[in-house]
């Protein structure tokens, strides 16, 4: 996958809702070193161009998967960020304008060939505009919010925000 890279030392703060699944607990952001879309199953491009909106710290721009008439026809896409190294994590904050989406939070320590090569660390199977899913303390370089399931209403979904929370 293609990793967009992000200023080092970028801190970005944490939104304070809680949503669907996961922790309400809150901890420091945890800086990405870099993002890319992640679409194995598929063409290997998810909008690309887009995914620096998921971690922007501007809610209003987002990352969005391609469009689809009938569901994803295939197990998900996502977005996979990367941390620079292997930090642990309490809690993934993910904001979204389309709800309803389902999505898993996976992680590993090695750049992973597709989903199967990442352990699955918490789920949701319809995620509100605001989203925690827990990490529990895993440890991991590689994060993948992993959506499989579109929205009933809509033919894409949007990821506006993604934010890591350490202890």
């Amino acid at each position: 996958p293609r990793l967009l890279d992000f200023p080092s030392g970028d801190e970005r703060s944490p939104q304070n809702s809680t949503g669907a699944g996961g922790s309400g607990g809150s901890g420091a952001a945890i800086a990405i070193a870099r993002s890319s879309d992640f679409d194995p199953l598929g063409d290997d491009e998810e909008h690309s161009e887009d995914v620096s909106a998921a971690a922007d710290g501007n809610a209003q721009t987002y990352w969005t998967t391609e469009s689809y008439d009938a569901g994803l026809g295939k197990a998900g896409v996502g977005l996979l960020f990367d941390l620079g190294r292997s930090q642990t994590a309490e809690t993934a904050v993910i904001t979204s304008d389309t709800p309803g989406m389902a999505m898993e939070l996976r992680a590993a320590d090695a750049p992973p060939s597709d989903s199967s090569g990442m352990a699955l660390v918490d789920s949701s199977e319809a995620a509100d505009e605001v989203t925690r899913l827990a990490a529990g303390g895993r440890r991991a370089r590689y994060w993948l919010v992993w959506i499989t399931k579109l929205p009933s209403s809509a033919g894409s979904g949007h990821i506006s925000e993604v934010r890591f929370l350490g202890a």
